[in-house]
């Protein structure tokens, strides 16, 4: 499939930056895991609205898709991604701005209740938290190159 994509109009010698986020996972010790259910029940929402959640790429995927696409992948950096209320209250607010899309009153009733309620849970857990905040997963850089 890279093949095919604009990647394939590297120069020789050329270098290509691409970044993105380690998805994230079904389940997380701690804290961390409020995150993972926050996401999930993002996810549910859009679904039920009848779009499409976004998927991020894990960082052995696209090092395996750019070295079949002939490019030579000379740096991976990662970057830890740190949480706090601000970062979940912007996937609660993209779950609670899908509910005007579902067309079952009785559906959209029970999903806001569960945000309001997950929400809830995030600002006392959060408040708990050093900082008020946590890690889980991490952001990423691949450096690579098309060889001459």
């Amino acid at each position: 499939p890279y093949r095919e994509h604009p990647m394939g109009h590297l120069k020789p010698g050329g270098t290509m930056y691409l970044t993105g986020l380690n998805p994230i996972p079904e389940k997380a010790e701690g804290v961390a895991d409020l995150f993972c259910r926050v996401t999930k029940l993002r996810d549910a929402c859009i679904l039920l609205a009848r779009s499409r959640p976004y998927r991020e790429h894990p960082i052995g995927w696209v090092v395996r898709h750019l070295e079949l696409a002939d490019l030579k992948v000379v740096d991976v950096a990662r970057f830890p991604n740190t949480y706090n209320y601000g970062k979940i209250q912007a996937q609660i607010d993209a779950a609670k701005s899908t509910l005007q899309f579902i067309k079952s009153d009785e559906v959209r009733s029970v999903m806001a209740k569960q945000i309001d309620e997950l929400d809830q849970e995030c600002k006392e857990v959060l408040d708990s938290c050093p900082d008020g905040s946590f890690e889980l997963g991490f952001d990423w850089v691949i450096t690579a190159v098309k060889e001459e």
